[in-house]
């Protein structure tokens, strides 16, 4: 069984409410768990993390308290302002701790990609909470963020957060620097773990295994399969590929890379299972 850590969920009544289906045509309709089935099953996945699609608490409590019974999702990752106060952090996470599919939090700012909430006083001391809680932390960051990231976390004794998209490098481009040597120091100074997900939506729509491949081998190194994580980012990568052909793709690379079956199956599963702490 395979685990895609990476899935976000909307209904029709939300679609005005997040942000990336509210601003691209493709994305504006309902996006919901058979669909998703429909097109992960074939290709091995049995559970998913489900990610919150808007930094807006009540989208957090609406996705952790319908997919309650919904046996596909293993996990349920959320946000919370960290500009607030670690009371106002704590109430908010005690709140979702309620659902006991909640693991932690996606950390970005609702004003977008500025990068404003990787530092600062209260956003570090929020961190540290939260690891001292056992929440899990992911960092949604454009790849010109890694330095700070890497500033943050090494601030941080012990911290742990989880990479999406493997800091969403520029793949249309071909560019692998400065992101490589920058995901490199992250993976290399930190405890750091990373998500192999989104490169095909920001490959262009003429990407073929081959454009990603060495996005995929550069993370690998860095990280290692056991710091790795599959993920799709579905319903967002839709708009640039199948479910299936990113699926082949990475199975492609991870072979062409001489990954065993072991170090194969920690990214599909065993690195979510732990980091999650998902038991089925």
């Amino acid at each position: 069984m395979r685990i895609d850590s990476h899935v976000h969920f909307w209904n029709a009544d939300q679609i005005e409410d997040i942000p990336i289906a509210r601003g691209i045509d493709a994305l504006r309709r309902p996006f919901l768990p058979d669909d998703l089935a429909a097109v992960a099953m074939p290709c091995g996945v049995g559970k998913i993390v489900l990610v919150e699609a808007a930094p807006d608490t009540a989208e957090t409590e609406l996705i952790l308290e319908s997919t309650r019974d919904v046996d596909l999702v293993a996990a349920v990752v959320g946000w919370v302002d960290l500009d607030e106060s670690a009371d106002h952090i704590a109430s908010e996470i005690n709140r979702f701790r309620a659902f006991p599919k909640f693991r932690g939090i996606r950390s970005f700012s609702p004003g977008g990609f500025d990068g404003r909430w990787l530092a600062g006083e209260t956003v570090t001391a929020n961190y540290r909470w939260l690891m001292d809680n056992d929440v899990t932390v992911e960092f949604l960051i454009n790849h010109d963020h890694l330095p700070a990231t890497h500033a943050l976390v090494t601030s941080i004794p012990g911290f742990r957060p989880l990479i999406n998209h493997g800091a969403r490098p520029v793949v249309m481009s071909g560019e692998l620097e400065p992101w490589a040597s920058n995901i490199g120091a992250v993976a290399r100074d930190t405890e750091a773990v990373c998500k192999l997900s989104a490169l095909c939506e920001r490959a262009g729509v003429e990407w073929r295994p081959e454009t990603v491949y060495p996005y995929i081998a550069t993370l690998v190194e860095a990280f290692g399969p056991d710091r790795l994580m599959f993920g799709s980012n579905w319903p967002v990568m839709t708009i640039m590929s199948t479910y299936r052909r990113w699926v082949d793709a990475l199975d492609a690379a991870l072979a062409r890379l001489g990954l065993s079956a072991e170090d194969q199956d920690a990214i599909y599963r065993r690195t979510a299972m732990r980091f999650y702490g998902i038991t089925s």
